[in-house]
């Protein structure tokens, strides 16, 4: 069995379009459609939300994810992803006290990622150990 880590980050303070992660898309919150593609991988993954936004953590957990509560200095604008998906794995590994083989970044600004697609990306890093990142 593998393990795979998803993490959605959802920062709160979005700058272009205000709270774009919790606008509606649908009738919908728009991270919901990537919370709802992650948790229905057959990867069986642990499925969490980074954000140092309450509501979004809120809204993360009601869908079915778990949470990552990320610190206000990983949320900053000049922040890069980088730094904020490393801190989230660090933590998440040692709550869940697990090994993963996979870290999977999935933009909740991404409604249209369909569970095949992800799957198919996750069966090709696992398959080729020379791939190192797929972007969608």
């Amino acid at each position: 069995m593998v393990n795979v880590l998803i993490i959605i980050p959802a920062r709160g303070g979005s700058k272009g379009i205000a709270r774009k992660n919790l606008r509606s898309l649908n009738s919908r919150p728009l991270i919901s459609y990537s919370v709802h593609t992650a948790l229905e991988s057959r990867f069986n993954p642990d499925v969490y939300v980074s954000s140092e936004d309450k509501e979004i953590l809120s809204i993360a957990s009601n869908l079915g994810s778990r949470i990552h509560c990320r610190a206000d200095s990983l949320a900053l604008d000049a922040t890069t992803l980088d730094p904020v998906i490393y801190n989230a794995y660090q933590e998440i590994a040692s709550k869940e006290n697990k090994v993963y083989d996979l870290i999977v970044t999935m933009q909740a600004t991404s409604p249209l990622l369909e569970s095949a697609t992800l799957d198919a990306a996750i069966d090709r890093m696992l398959e080729s150990p020379s791939v190192d990142t797929i972007i969608s």
